[in-house]
């Protein structure tokens, strides 16, 4: 008894609610236009049942080939989405190996670096030592030739 109340109620407010919006004179040339155009159609549709027929068909066929679509779309979207859950582990061991091997080089490159900082020392300080320079092969080939013409 109680739900047939509430159904009156709802219907009531629903009927209250359109007339008060038909007090709208543009709201109600909209509602006029809008009953004409669906008088008109249901009228030719009763008297064109075929073409009824073949525009509901239409649209079957058109929401069905939109349904295939959309599956097709999220099989290929969730095969995507497995294919990359696989590849996610494979790039984590594969960025950990990465990291392991340059932390475990990383001695190694400083040795290389500290040798190399080393032979850069030690060349300047041949440059800077007179006698050093005389012995070194650049030294001969950039300044013999003027030792010979000052000399």
């Amino acid at each position: 008894m109680g739900q047939s109340k509430f159904s009156k109620g709802i219907l009531f407010g629903a009927l209250a609610g359109a007339f008060i919006s038909l007090l709208d004179r543009q709201t109600r040339d909209v509602m006029k236009t809008r009953a004409r155009s669906a008088n008109e159609r249901a009228r030719y549709y009763s008297e064109n049942r075929e073409v009824l027929k073949h525009d509901i068909e239409t649209k079957i066929n058109h929401y069905k080939s939109l349904y295939e679509k959309l599956s097709q779309d999220a099989q290929y979207l969730s095969s995507q989405v497995n294919e990359v859950k696989q590849i996610a582990p494979q790039v984590q061991t594969l960025l950990s190996e990465t990291k392991n091997t340059f932390s475990s080089s990383k001695e190694e490159y400083k040795d290389i670096i500290s040798e190399a900082s080393n032979e850069s020392l030690q060349a300047q300080d041949i440059s800077h030592d007179p006698q050093m320079q005389q012995q070194t092969p650049e030294y001969a080939e950039k300044y013999g030739e003027d030792e010979k013409k000052n000399g």
